[in-house]
């Protein structure tokens, strides 16, 4: 009698056209304070980065080697507390490590233009925070697409810093946000349809590496749009990061790169 693996047969189910089945996992951190009283900043940023699932251990291995090497601790370190010069280093590490599986996104608001939001209701904060992720999801999507058209997905793995976490009455949570508004579910259509299911987790930055990179691109961000930290752009044109990274002559939500 012969004997098949499992393992094998499925794999050999997720080929299509020779090329393996993979899920897109996409990573989110934020920066800044989504409130128009908030003392130290306009800006508020989501930043983070895609790759395919089977990349991730690899990305997530090499910045906590890189982490070693320049704090001499595993112990997280926050982007806030890192000089300009060690965040610049850390990206670009990763970037040369990884010019193709690494893949930085960004998504930024000027908040005094948010005239939209009630800035008095949480629930209603929270809902354009959900809004401004799913643009994020959006982005890396339409990066995959054009990078890699070829390449099958299974499913769509989000996952947001935990601090980012909030309950909320009466609305979908955000997995289910994201699977309505990419399915095209809602009254309201969507920029990017996808019929791939979507699944959302919030993690602990404490223990999972890809959201401490998260939160380096996304504070390096916000430092630049407050004009502290004014190379980062140009190290994200030099690798090729799209799109590149500007401030508007007026800033308007839709404009924020």
């Amino acid at each position: 009698m012969c004997f098949v693996n499992p393992v094998e047969v499925q794999c050999i189910h997720q080929k299509l056209g020779g090329i393996m089945m993979a899920n897109l996992s996409i990573f989110i951190d934020d920066s800044g304070q989504l409130h128009p009283k908030y003392p130290f900043s306009n800006f508020f940023v989501y930043a983070g980065f895609w790759a395919f699932s089977g990349d991730v251990e690899a990305i997530e291995k090499k910045f906590k080697m890189i982490h070693r090497q320049i704090f001499h601790s595993q112990k997280e370190t926050k982007a806030s507390e890192m000089s300009k010069q060690i965040k610049k280093q850390i990206s670009r590490r990763l970037l040369n490590a990884f010019p193709n599986e690494f893949n930085p996104i960004f998504e930024s608001v000027y908040v005094p233009l948010l005239d939209q939001v009630d800035f008095d209701n949480k629930q209603a904060v929270q809902l354009h925070k959900n809004y401004l992720i799913l643009r994020l999801v959006e982005k890396a999507i339409r990066e995959k697409r054009l990078k890699y058209p070829d390449q099958e997905i299974n499913e769509v793995d989000v996952f947001v810093d935990n601090q980012s976490q909030t309950t909320l009455r009466n609305f979908d949570s955000i997995e289910r946000y994201l699977n309505h508004r990419m399915h095209d579910e809602y009254k309201y259509s969507s920029f990017v349809v996808s019929a791939k299911p979507f699944k959302a987790t919030f993690k602990d930055s404490a223990n999972t590496p890809a959201i401490q990179i998260c939160d380096v691109l996304a504070n390096s961000k916000y430092e630049y749009h407050n004009r502290r930290f004014t190379k980062f752009r140009e190290l994200m044109q030099e690798k090729g990061v799209n799109p590149p990274l500007k401030l508007p002559k007026y800033w308007e939500t839709s404009t924020c790169k």
